[in-house]
């Protein structure tokens, strides 16, 4: 059943204050108790009784609605016990294989039927707003949270690693999501990886004028904005890749200012300008006041496109991974790569297991 709400309400800018309380049919007998078209976004309230002896899930902190910027919010609530939400993306989201996109994220539910009407709900509020394709969970874009963990060894969260309940990617497959992509991190023993000769690739670069330095702290915000090139340009061939703007890549950097080591973020440059960039973080999410870290995160590696600087990624995964084992460190986790992306060859080339997949599920939209 398709949703009850006008496709030119949920397109149109929210540029009004007022507040519509009419009430609209969506879905299976459940209500919309109240529609808000305003600067924020549309607000989706419906009524869901919550089963016995099910938790409610957690309500979603104002301030993550703010920074992401949805188009919508959904709520099922239970006389205002919340029973299952998320939010919805169509604006300015990508087309995906020929196929307006829309985002499911901010993404929980407190249990299997209650995830089911839920994410039906979200579809068909994305179809009226002109999406083909629903795609998930995906905060609104990829350089926020997205993915699902869907299996895993024993081996602990590590810092800034999306986790999720267990139980999640398998409540979107009974609602007819499917896998739409398939990511991974890997853990390498430094130890192994030393062994690397990268001699003639660091020589050939060093003719092509490339040089490697360490991020230089007590110029913070000029460092990143020099930078914020080099990460648009290198990324815009990976999946679902959307712009976002140099402020909010900014407040993504600032706030790992306080674990950033130098040594551990290198820059390449050429001619003076930055064509390249490695960030290795210490793994404070697994340390406590008796030892320090012996793990590390590759956080970013990135380099501008072109034939000259051919190996460079590797070059710079060489020597922060060098720069680590030299600081003491003795692992280090290659994160969150895509399955067909070239990191997942240099991972294996440096003796890595993988010890966790995640995905991205997507579903149809079709009328």
């Amino acid at each position: 059943m398709q949703a009850d709400v006008q496709q030119n309400n949920l397109s149109k800018p929210w540029h009004t204050d007022c507040v519509s309380r009419d009430e609209k049919q969506l879905g299976d007998d459940a209500l919309i108790e109240e529609i808000a078209f305003r600067k924020e976004p549309v607000q989706f309230e419906v009524a869901w009784q919550i089963p016995p002896g099910v938790k409610p899930v957690e309500e979603l902190p104002e301030a993550l609605i703010d920074g992401d910027s949805p188009d919508a919010v959904l709520r099922l609530s239970d006389s205002g016990r919340l029973a299952a939400r998320c939010s919805l993306w169509w604006s300015g989201t990508p087309v995906c294989l020929g196929r307006k996109t829309g985002y499911i994220g901010h993404y929980a539910a407190s249990d299997d039927k209650v995830s089911a009407r839920l994410l039906d709900n979200a579809c068909q509020l994305l179809q009226t707003a002109g999406a083909e394709q629903a795609i998930g969970p995906v905060d609104g874009s990829t350089w926020r949270r997205y993915r699902f963990i869907t299996s895993s060894d024993e081996t602990p969260p590590y810092f800034l690693e999306p986790t999720n309940p267990p139980d999640c990617a398998e409540q979107w497959r009974k609602s007819g999501f499917t896998t739409f992509a398939r990511y991974f991190s890997s853990l390498s023993d430094l130890q192994i990886a030393k062994a690397a000769d990268v001699g003639a690739l660091e020589q050939r670069l060093r003719c092509e004028g490339v040089s490697i330095r360490p991020f230089e702290m007590s110029a913070f915000r000029a460092e990143l904005q020099r930078l914020f090139r080099v990460c648009m340009e290198s990324f815009a061939g990976n999946l679902l890749y959307a712009p976002i703007a140099e402020e909010e890549f900014m407040r993504q950097y600032e706030k790992l200012r306080s674990v950033i080591v130098p040594e551990l973020a290198l820059v390449a440059e050429r001619n003076n300008q930055p064509v390249g960039f490695v960030l290795v973080l210490p793994d404070i999410e697994n340390v406590d006041s008796r030892r320090l870290p012996d793990t590390v995160v590759l956080k970013t590696l990135a380099r501008l496109p072109g034939r000259a600087l051919r190996g460079l990624g590797e070059l710079l995964l060489v020597r922060g991974q060098a720069a680590a084992r030299q600081m003491g460190y003795s692992k280090i986790i290659h994160a969150l790569m895509h399955e067909s992306n070239n990191s997942i060859v240099l991972s294996k080339k440096y003796g890595s297991r993988i010890f966790r997949e995640y995905q991205l599920f997507a579903r149809g939209l079709d009328s």
